[in-house]
């Protein structure tokens, strides 16, 4: 759904118009949480990070994939979808306590250099 499973963004023939905004509803679904008190702000600014990051990077983050995955793919109607999502962005933001294991690569997880700590 994201682009073949390679985790990139890219293409230059209009396939970065899907993945900006999937990050553009990924951040709004983001924003949305942390109104609603399901996220705190802290995890609300590592989640944004990780999505300007990855954008930078022309890579997709864990964030992005968990939105496409969890709520974009969901089933018509299915109101468990927001809930999960919210689950994987609190459990995304515990896993190695800094936004830089939350983006992906090729090779898989990248480590370090991004300067947030919790």
């Amino acid at each position: 759904s994201l682009d073949g499973g390679r985790g990139r963004r890219g293409g230059g023939d209009g396939a970065n118009d899907g993945l900006e905004d999937l990050g553009r509803k990924t951040v709004d679904a983001v924003r949305q949480l942390c109104h609603e008190g399901r996220l705190t702000v802290t995890q609300k600014q590592k989640l944004i990070f990780s999505v300007i990051r990855s954008t930078k990077q022309e890579e997709v983050s864990q964030v992005e994939m968990a939105y496409d995955l969890l709520v974009e793919n969901a089933l018509a109607g299915e109101d468990s979808a927001l809930e999960e999502f919210a689950d994987q962005c609190v459990l995304l933001c515990a896993a190695g306590g800094a936004a830089s294991s939350l983006v992906y690569d090729e090779a898989g997880p990248e480590e370090g250099e991004d300067g947030i700590d919790e």
